[in-house]
């Protein structure tokens, strides 16, 4: 979230800025079940097989540990959880970048008097590794 920021990280913060962020999904999906409801997108995905885990607890193990990488049900949470949008591309020979999901589309829209928020965009590619497009 820093580079989308303009802020240059350096490969060792880069790496602890994304545990910061696997840590705030793991708390509010994992260790706040009062709050579960208010993410209803990202545990449909996990509940219904899209993180690949046979069990919600299941999931909740693997995030905690190194060398997890996030995927949709993740960056659904965290675009709701840090209110931005996020929108995901993929490769597209013809067009150079194909949009294939948004997450957050709620805050694309200026509040009033406001502007909206700047939109992250993510590249997706290789079937399971995502890159910050700038």
């Amino acid at each position: 979230m820093s580079r989308h920021k303009g802020d240059y990280l350096s490969p060792d913060l880069e790496e602890a800025e994304a545990d910061q962020l696997k840590l705030a999904v793991s708390d509010i999906l994992c260790d706040t079940p009062s709050r579960r409801q208010e993410f209803s997108d990202a545990t449909y995905n996990i509940e219904h097989g899209g993180t690949g885990d046979p069990t919600f607890a299941a999931y909740c193990r693997r995030i905690q540990t190194d060398g997890f990488w996030g995927g949709a049900a993740e960056l659904s949470a965290l675009s709701q959880l840090l209110k931005v949008p996020i929108t995901v591309y993929q490769p597209d020979p013809s067009s150079g970048y194909e949009p294939i999901v948004v997450y957050g589309q709620q805050w694309t829209v200026p509040k009033a008097g406001g502007r909206s928020r700047k939109m992250v965009n993510l590249l997706y590619s290789s079937g399971n590794h995502y890159d910050l497009l700038i």
